[in-house]
């Protein structure tokens, strides 16, 4: 499950979240389009990448 809020996905320079959660399994399991929570019953799709 990814969660951000709508301020920080229209704040993204390259419309990509980076996301880098301390375990490279995770962060492999997580990349890709996602459809991301952004609010109550509301959810946009966003490309979710690994943070280097």
């Amino acid at each position: 499950m990814v969660i951000a809020t709508k301020e920080k996905l229209l704040s993204l320079k390259n419309k990509v979240l980076l996301i880098d959660t301390g375990d490279m399994a995770l962060d492999n399991e997580l990349t890709g389009y996602k459809k991301v929570i952004v609010g109550f019953n509301e959810y946009t799709i966003c490309k979710v990448d690994i943070q280097t």
